[in-house]
């Protein structure tokens, strides 16, 4: 395999290789760098993993308030989780109050791509439960991808009413979104810089 093949070459630290994607990743450990290898062998790196201490707590700890001076920020896909469940009411066992974020401003800090482990803090955790409502409890990556008859994929954010999504130029990619309660599930309109 590519991990037993780049381990043989003299002087490379320990390597793991791991499907991200359509891509393989390999990751070298000592010095955490990433990189992605197509299937038509591009290879695109170096990738930072992210590590976020306040994953899917967009006040980053309460040092941001969703003000103009300090807007909420989403560094990882946990965090768009956080800001949808909140606009869809909140979750008690989670400790995430609802609102309706009126007037608020929100920055996107980086992209993000719900296909890539990299765009998630941890793809593999399960504390969301049943994102897309399948009936079935499943990683937070697969919750969200996942476009089977019945998965909702991400549910959009709703009442966002005079506020502001500054995408900084960065985008979401693979977002699925399908059909849910009766309605259509949609992400707010973003401002461009």
């Amino acid at each position: 395999t590519l991990g037993k093949a780049i381990d043989n070459i003299t002087g490379v630290d320990e390597t793991y290789v791991f499907a991200d994607s359509d891509n393989l990743a390999v990751q070298f450990k000592s010095s955490e760098r990433y990189y992605l290898v197509s299937k038509d062998g591009a290879v695109e790196g170096p990738i930072a993993k992210i590590v976020d201490e306040y994953a899917g707590d967009i006040t980053k700890n309460k040092q941001y308030d969703g003000s103009e001076a300090k807007p909420y920020q989403i560094n990882c896909i946990e965090d768009l989780v956080e800001l949808s469940i909140i606009t869809h009411g909140g979750n008690k066992e989670l400790n995430i109050a609802g609102n309706w974020l009126q007037d608020k401003y929100v920055k996107l800090m980086r992209t993000l791509d719900f296909q890539s482990s990299f765009s998630y803090n941890d793809p593999t955790t399960k504390i969301y439960g049943d994102l897309n409502e399948d009936g079935v409890e499943e990683d937070i990556k697969t919750e969200l991808t996942k476009q089977e008859e019945g998965c909702i994929g991400f549910k959009g954010i709703t009442s966002f009413e005079r506020s502001t999504f500054d995408g900084q130029g960065y985008a979401i990619k693979n977002l699925y979104m399908h059909s849910y309660n009766g309605g259509i599930a949609f992400l707010p309109r973003t401002k461009t810089s």
